[in-house]
């Protein structure tokens, strides 16, 4: 039992001697051309909170690496993160091993729901709106597969599950369908 705990405590050192190394490299890289070099003296200069290396940058590499690369690197870092978790519990949740968002229904709820943002205007808001429709529709969705699903929260059948989830993914497809058929404006198709 000891060895493979320390086999798992070594997989997972390697994984996050991984990550780091990939955040790293994922900073390095942009648009606008930053020396490598630059760019590792700079964070070292930040994430230290001293000057070890001198500037011989100029204050708008600065701003690109501390605004925006750095930000977009830990946010993806954070999504895959929060991906691999909803992952294992979609098949935790449906003793599958393949499972996705597909099984239970909920993409076909986001989807209804995004058409609806758009259909009815929604849309004026931004991208926010057809985001904010899409994980509403993925939440009504996910919580009708989970109450017909589960007798109330009760009792989980898997087998019950997957079936109430394709058949709620049926009728949210449908629900869509409806809608982009009904679309008076072709634009919003």
């Amino acid at each position: 039992m000891k060895v493979r705990k320390e086999k798992y405590n070594l997989f997972f050192l390697i994984l996050l001697v991984f990550l780091i190394l990939s955040i790293l490299i994922g900073v390095s890289f942009g648009s606008s051309y930053i020396s490598i070099k630059n760019v590792y003296q700079f964070l070292s200069n930040r994430i230290l909170n001293r000057e070890i290396f001198s500037p011989t940058w100029k204050k708008n590499i600065e701003a690109i690496i501390w605004e925006i690369r750095v930000p977009r690197v830990l946010l993806s870092a954070i999504t895959g993160g929060g991906l691999a978790i909803s992952g294992v519990l979609m098949q935790c949740i449906t003793k599958n091993p393949i499972a996705d968002p597909y099984i239970l229904g909920i993409s076909s709820g986001a989807s209804a729901g995004a058409v609806a943002v758009i259909i009815f205007g929604g849309a004026t808001i931004g991208m926010l709106g057809i985001t904010g429709g899409a994980f509403i529709g993925a939440i009504i969705c996910g919580v009708i597969v989970f109450i017909i699903g589960t007798e109330n929260g009760k009792n989980i059948s898997t087998v019950r599950l997957i079936l109430t989830g394709l058949a709620v993914s049926t009728i949210f497809s449908s629900i869509t369908n409806i809608l982009v058929y009904s679309a008076k404006n072709s634009n919003q198709v």
